[in-house]
């Protein structure tokens, strides 16, 4: 347990410190009338006198960590338990006695574990941020809702589409083995006399549809779909989709396409609408990456120390009980930006 005193130690002289205050527990030498005995702490009494002073140097350290007390007078009682509680950081700091004392471990490690944190984390927002580290986060974002379709930061923009396909044989494939039922300059014919039939003002899905149906009735080789809409990122997908984002990002709504001639036919495609998502950009959630960025951070740097304290002081029980009530604290600390 040498670990956990030396933690303590180093706690308390840096809180003493910071807030110009003293938490040494007063004793009765230096009180004119200290009273009764009213709590004791390990081996530590604690006198009458001395409660009001302790319970202010108690109150003073929680509000430094975030922990405040409601307004107005506080009951005697609860002046004497801030009194055990400052008491028992300051016997933690100085003795290992209280260690075996199962009334006072329990609020003496949760108030340790704030300050440890507190103290371990000063300074994390002057820590400089590498790009790659925002770009990793942001791509990692990006796979999640890929395949969980979650995320807090990210949804891609989402753009209805349809197309009619002209090809050479009714299920758009290539065969050596038989003649094509629509022959490879018929197929383009077909497919300029379509798009003429489209023009160049703009159309819905619905007349789009229409006018595919249309040419579907004479023309065995002719087929309109409607997938679901495209998720606008360009990296997702197999190569026809990516050359489906390439075709909708260089369209505006209601426009189609010019004919796109491969070896199996020719394809018009229709842009529709566009369903916006959030944080198509990272630029856009660069606030965001930066607070999941410095958490990351915390979290490799706690992460690094406990496991110097268990190689240093060979004890796996501070650095176990810290860490997993360190859990939602990391994460506090970081939203809330320090």
């Amino acid at each position: 347990m040498r670990a956990e005193f030396i933690i303590a130690a180093c706690l308390l002289l840096w809180a003493c410190s910071s807030s110009q205050m003293e938490l040494a527990p007063v004793t009765p030498r230096t009180l004119a009338n200290p009273g009764p005995v009213v709590a004791r702490v390990g081996e530590q009494d604690i006198r009458q006198a001395e409660v009001g002073p302790l319970a202010a140097a108690a109150l003073e350290l929680r509000q430094q960590i975030g922990l405040t007390e409601p307004p107005g007078p506080i009951p005697w009682s609860r002046q004497v338990e801030l009194a055990v509680e400052i008491s028992a950081l300051a016997a933690a700091a100085e003795s290992r006695s209280l260690a075996a004392d199962p009334a006072v471990v329990g609020e003496r490690q949760g108030l340790l574990t704030r300050l440890y944190l507190d103290r371990l984390m000063e300074g994390i927002e002057l820590i400089p941020l590498d790009p790659e580290r925002l770009r990793r986060i942001y791509e990692r974002e990006m796979n999640s809702y890929r395949q969980t379709r979650e995320s807090d930061l990210f949804e891609p923009d989402y753009t209805a589409l349809a197309t009619i396909r002209v090809g050479l044989f009714p299920d758009f494939q290539l065969r050596d083995d038989v003649e094509p039922v629509c022959p490879s300059e018929q197929a383009r014919r077909l497919a300029g006399e379509i798009r003429a039939a489209i023009g160049d003002e703009n159309m819905d899905i619905d007349d789009f549809c229409a006018l595919g149906r249309r040419f579907m009735s004479g023309h065995p080789t002719v087929r309109l779909d409607v997938p679901a809409p495209l998720a606008m990122v360009e990296s997702w997908g197999d190569e026809r989709t990516r050359e489906l984002y390439k075709l909708l990002r260089d369209l505006a709504p209601g426009q189609a396409s010019q004919p796109q001639y491969t070896p199996a036919g020719a394809t018009i495609v229709l842009r529709g609408g566009t369903r916006p998502g959030k944080g198509t950009s990272l630029d856009s959630v660069r606030d965001e990456l930066e607070q999941l960025a410095r958490i990351e951070i915390q979290r490799e740097l706690l992460g690094r120390h406990l496991q110097q304290l268990k190689e240093r002081h060979r004890s796996v029980s501070w650095p176990d009980r810290l860490w997993s009530e360190a859990g939602s604290g990391v994460g506090r600390v970081g939203r809330s930006g320090g």
